[in-house]
């Protein structure tokens, strides 16, 4: 049956969006395409598909995307950079709960010590709860005092998280970059671009970043 038409004719055209078609009195549907997309999320813009207040979100940068996407996790309206998107909710779990090491750019104001640093790898304690870094490294020093960068590794994504960690230790983030996703990394991309993930781009994301597999290394016996 097609549009609740008995068809004959197995060379009927239809169109896939608007016609309804039937067999055995059973709804046929097209499987839905997979979209696996890569965003780096510029400042200032929202980690969602709308918003009540008319401000700028993630939906804005994907108008010509005709199928349903929605976000996979969040970044904070200061935060910018790597964001996954799609339409596969096994996947978007997947991603979740597997807890994906996820990495970061911070500045801070001012200059932190190896002693304060290693707290972040320890666990610092919260309103939250404990919260810990799985890696912690001081970037492009400087002889400017009043900043500094750091890369760090989080396995989890809750609210706020890098904000309240350092303020445990005394600064502030004035700036928040995620630069990669397991080891699916933002490339080149220049804020509010994308990219759809190819097969090996799927790999990276379940993929443990280079600076875990160092630090999981077993050592050698010594003699």
């Amino acid at each position: 049956m097609v549009n609740n038409k008995r068809i004959k004719d197995p060379a009927t055209k239809i169109h896939p969006e608007m016609d309804q078609v039937k067999l055995e009195e059973k709804l046929i549907k097209l499987s839905e395409k997979k979209w696996y997309i890569a965003f780096n999320k510029p400042k200032k813009v929202i980690t969602s598909m709308s918003d009540p207040k008319n401000r700028i979100c993630i939906a804005d940068y994907f108008k010509k995307q005709k199928e349903r996407i929605f976000p996979v996790g969040r970044l904070d309206w200061h935060s910018e950079g790597l964001i996954l998107l799609t339409n596969d909710g096994d996947f978007a779990m997947k991603v979740i709960h597997q807890k994906i090491p996820k990495t970061y750019l911070v500045k801070i104001n001012g200059q932190a010590t190896t002693a304060q640093l290693s707290k972040l790898k320890k666990g610092v304690h919260t309103e939250v709860g404990r919260l810990k870094a799985l890696y912690v490294r001081p970037l492009r020093k400087t002889k400017i005092k009043q900043y500094s960068w750091i890369k760090i590794l989080l396995a989890e994504g809750r609210n706020r998280q890098l904000h309240r960690m350092f303020e445990k230790i005394g600064f502030q983030i004035k700036v928040l970059r995620r630069t990669a996703i397991g080891r699916l990394k933002l490339k080149s991309l220049k804020a509010g671009e994308y990219f759809y993930l190819s097969p090996s781009d799927m790999k990276k994301v379940f993929s443990l970043p280079s600076e875990i597999q160092k630090t999981n290394k077993p050592k050698k016996p010594s003699r």
